[in-house]
């Protein structure tokens, strides 16, 4: 199958999007597929086989991102070229439109993966009034949906919002598959031992983005009270973004420098020995549509403690390899000196959680995505006549 993948952001440029359609292009061009990308140009950006970059300049709210024109004439007449099978669309925004565009003027199939509620990132949208940004989010929902045989959504709630909203295109839950071989329990100790040095007992794991919607204001204000109850613990936060200094700030504040460290961007296929090396990961999202990091926490034995939101409820609740939080930093840091003080405990989680992971492999993913593409390239159109 020649499958054609539309996307505003790509490498360089590195976040959860760039990372599942990543993995989605490794698995099924394993299983055989040829996988065409259509992603805007970076800086620093490398050349990719099969992968089309067109010019953009930095999004003016959020400059690592990038804003695009939605019908560069060299890339449309390349897609016309390609003899595309399916046309799967990761983004509601310009390079979007050129894949919608190309799906009904070339009479192929359009999926549309909805993976970020942008309703939940508007001050990132500052030119807008919220409620007419939430009202133009919801019409790009619809717009897609209408347009496409089937939507992907990572996981059931993401799904519930959809139809609450009334999408009647019909849903799919696929949540984003990790590849198995690069996350273990194994390999963590040289990390572990720099991480908590001389005086450190217990090593807490962030990873991901350092962005306002990942509400990590709330995991150094738990450190605060956590590191007064047990100064051998350390949160070890892996990743980088635009409130890096202000969290650095934060931490100077409160008097924790020495139990907090910004280990900064590492690549994906080197961070599953950071997991490894941590006794829990700490998450305070509300904005997830599944976080995936989660889920490559479990797979390399350590359990989760997070924030209650859709997203870690829907991949923790009754696994037994998590525990959520419904109250404030103070509340989170109190049930972690718990978690962190009962080894036995800790080690059961550790156990189901490996067990959970293995659910979410990345090749089953791609056989689930397959057969989204074959039932879309079937199923009549909207308007047709039985």
């Amino acid at each position: 199958m020649r499958i054609g993948m539309f996307v505003d952001c790509y490498e360089p440029i590195i976040n959860g999007v760039t990372t599942e359609v990543k993995e989605l292009k490794k698995t099924l061009e394993g299983m055989g597929h040829e996988v065409f990308l259509f992603v805007p140009k970076a800086p620093g950006y490398a050349e990719e086989e099969r992968v089309y970059r067109f010019s953009s300049v930095p999004f003016i709210f959020q400059p690592e991102h990038r804003f695009t024109s939605p019908f560069p004439l060299k890339i449309l007449k390349a897609v016309d070229t390609l003899n595309l099978d399916v046309i799967h669309i990761h983004t509601p925004f310009n390079v979007g439109w050129m894949g919608l565009y190309k799906s009904a003027k070339l009479g192929i199939p359009a999926i549309f993966t909805h993976h970020t509620f942008w309703e939940d990132y508007l001050h990132y949208f500052p030119i807008l009034p919220p409620g007419i940004a939430r009202k133009v989010a919801y019409w790009l929902y619809h717009l897609f949906a209408d347009r496409s045989k089937y939507i992907i959504a990572p996981g059931r709630e993401a799904k519930k919002r959809l139809e609450k909203i009334g999408i009647t295109t019909p849903v799919e839950v696929i949540p984003g598959g990790i590849d198995l071989e690069l996350f273990s329990p194994f390999g963590g100790e040289k990390i572990r031992k720099s991480a908590l040095g001389e005086k450190g007992e217990y090593l807490l794991i962030y990873a991901g983005r350092l962005g306002k919607e990942k509400n990590l204001d709330y995991l150094i204000s738990m450190m605060g009270d956590l590191y007064k109850r047990d100064s051998g613990v350390r949160l070890l936060i892996v990743g980088d973004g635009p409130v890096r200094h202000d969290l650095e700030n934060r931490v100077k504040e409160l008097g924790i420098k020495d139990a907090v460290i910004f280990q900064g961007y590492v690549p994906r296929e080197k961070i599953g020995p950071y997991y490894a090396a941590s006794d829990l990961l700490v998450f305070s999202s509300h904005t997830e549509t599944q976080g995936v990091v989660l889920v490559e926490s479990l797979a390399c034995g350590t359990p989760v403690i997070a924030v209650d939101a859709e997203a870690q409820n829907e991949l923790l609740s009754g696994r037994g390899c998590g525990i959520l939080v419904e109250g404030g930093p103070e509340d989170f840091g109190r049930i972690t000196f718990g978690l962190l003080h009962d080894p036995d405990r800790l080690k059961r989680m550790s156990e189901e959680g490996l067990k959970a992971a293995r659910s979410y492999s990345r090749q089953s993913m791609g056989e689930k995505t397959l057969d989204i593409y074959r039932k879309a390239l079937t199923k009549p159109e909207k308007n047709s006549k039985k």
